[in-house]
């Protein structure tokens, strides 16, 4: 497999994956930049501020973190830390701000994956699904109202399973004085921002504009290797593994995120190598701002931040 692999990389112009790459990590920079733009959009509607550069470099430091811890929990830590200790943002409003920035994309992420798994479905299948797609968008719709209709209920339930968390994340939780008081008031801030029709609109360019740019990773890709993908199948490949991903709760979706790539591109009739190998292409280019940049910027303020509280144990 592995000589296959060297033998078809080999065919290919060095400098024709030069200049794939480069566009990759160039898309890839503008996402995030818009990713930053959106971060500090929420801080400030917290009547706080964070300048463009600070957001940026938390963005990236939290992305790594998502390929070092599994769910999502390096960003529902790290990115409030980082906020607070770099960007001088009070730990709670650092805290609200990341609790709406995933619960908003958990939402239009899984609403996302519905939509587009019944136009994949459709497209490859018959229409006998139609009823069956209704049936569950209807029961996520009435899933998401209910939780925000009974969400103190919901949160008062859940945190009597508090114990089950890891040790290390029930330690932080008591260092920041988490309470279920406190939670519920951060999701209560969180949901006030839905009722902000300016911040809305604001927030929502950047997220739209991420969305229809990052698919571009899967196209260059594919054109690397003179596979023919168009940007529609591009989309469907990039969002359904990304979601799917998510929700398996694996550092950075590795595995289940490039096994639903593989079978999808398998069903638009591309070659298993093939596939794999744009995968493959794919996934180490995008990985290099995160691993380069925030990589060493992650192991750089932890032992800060861990300095620091051994500093303030010697003082007490």
């Amino acid at each position: 497999m592995l000589r296959n692999f060297s033998g078809f990389f080999s065919s290919i112009s060095t400098a024709f994956m030069i200049e794939g790459a480069l566009l990759i990590i160039a898309v890839n920079l503008i996402c995030i930049l818009l990713l930053a733009v959106r971060y500090r959009l929420i801080i400030r509607n917290l009547k706080s501020d964070i300048s463009v550069f600070q957001s940026f470099y938390i963005l990236l430091v939290s992305q790594f973190s998502i390929y070092i811890m599994p769910f999502k929990v390096g960003v529902i830590l790290t990115k409030p830390l980082i906020t607070n200790q770099c960007a001088s943002v009070p730990l709670n409003k650092a805290f609200s701000a990341t609790f709406f920035e995933q619960m908003f994309e958990i939402v239009w992420q899984l609403l996302l994956l519905i939509l587009l798994v019944i136009l994949f479905a459709q497209a490859r299948v018959d229409y006998g699904n139609l009823w069956v797609s209704a049936g569950i968008i209807i029961a996520v719709f009435t899933g998401i109202t209910c939780f925000f209709i009974k969400r103190e209920s919901v949160i008062k339930f859940l945190w009597k399973f508090r114990n089950l968390m890891p040790k290390a994340v029930r330690t932080l939780g008591r260092k920041w004085n988490l309470s279920e008081s406190k939670i519920k008031e951060m999701l209560n801030e969180s949901i006030g921002y839905l009722s902000n029709w300016r911040f809305l609109i604001k927030y929502l360019f950047p997220t739209v504009m991420v969305v229809f740019c990052i698919p571009l990773f899967i196209v260059v890709s594919a054109r690397v290797f003179s596979v023919p993908l168009r940007y529609s199948q591009s989309f469907l490949i990039y969002w359904i593994s990304m979601v799917v991903g998510r929700i398996s709760g694996l550092p950075g979706g590795f595995g289940a995120r490039d096994l639903t790539m593989e079978g999808i591109m398998l069903s638009f009739g591309i070659d298993a190598a093939a596939g794999a190998q744009i995968i493959i292409f794919y996934r180490i280019i995008s990985l290099a701002p995160p691993v380069f940049i925030g990589g060493p910027l992650f192991f750089y303020l932890s032992k800060k931040f861990a300095t620091k509280i051994v500093d303030s144990r010697k003082v007490h």
